[in-house]
């Protein structure tokens, strides 16, 4: 989770790169580079002062507060991927340690020619080492490195044990989810996705 003096830094740069970019409309504009480099400045952060602490926002709010959790921005590239015609999966990966305590992931991916692409822009400057546009053979090794990924950097972190049991890791595709609902609403939403294995 970002510091609130990293938070300071994130906002201050997307700020002074992008001009004070506030609305939504100049953000669905941009190009796909430009795009994903925005996404890079927001601040990634579960709780913020605007405000939105356990709920989705939109993408307008998020533009707006620049600061979400990965919800958030999954929502947000999913409304640009959409508005440039490519067809999207989304993904909610998580890790059950107990009823209260699950930590999790949501990605987006888009197929590019034979190409499947895990959009990743969030964790730019952090020690966290999946930031970027991966590009994968087959959606199943795409979505096998994601738990590679997240293992390797929940152990890193210390969100998740040392010694992992593969049952426990659970994963959904779902569809856009409505905006405003809690935490507990979103993972009830991805729950009524298609449950997928890593057979």
């Amino acid at each position: 989770m970002t510091s609130k003096n990293g938070l300071v830094g994130a906002l201050e740069a997307l700020r002074g790169r992008f001009g004070g970019v506030f609305d939504i409309r100049i953000v669905l504009g941009y190009e796909f580079a430009e795009f994903f480099d925005f996404c890079q400045y927001l601040g990634y952060f579960g709780y913020n002062a605007g405000g939105f602490a356990g709920k989705l926002q939109s993408p307008i709010e998020l533009v707006r507060h620049h600061v979400g959790n990965c919800w958030d921005q999954t929502e947000l590239q999913r409304e640009w991927f959409e508005r440039h015609g490519y067809d999207v999966r989304t993904y909610l990966l998580y890790y059950y340690l107990t009823d209260d305590c699950c930590p999790s992931h949501s990605i987006l991916v888009h197929q590019d020619g034979d190409a499947w692409c895990w959009f990743e822009p969030m964790f730019c400057g952090t020690k966290v080492e999946y930031s970027g546009v991966h590009r994968y053979a087959s959606e199943e090794e795409l979505l096998q490195d994601l738990k590679r990924v997240l293992a390797l950097n929940g152990q890193r972190t210390g969100m998740l044990p040392k010694k992992l049991e593969d049952e426990r890791w659970v994963l959904y595709e779902y569809t856009r989810p409505e905006y405003g609902i809690s935490d507990e609403e979103f993972y009830d939403h991805c729950r009524t996705g298609r449950k997928c294995s890593f057979d």
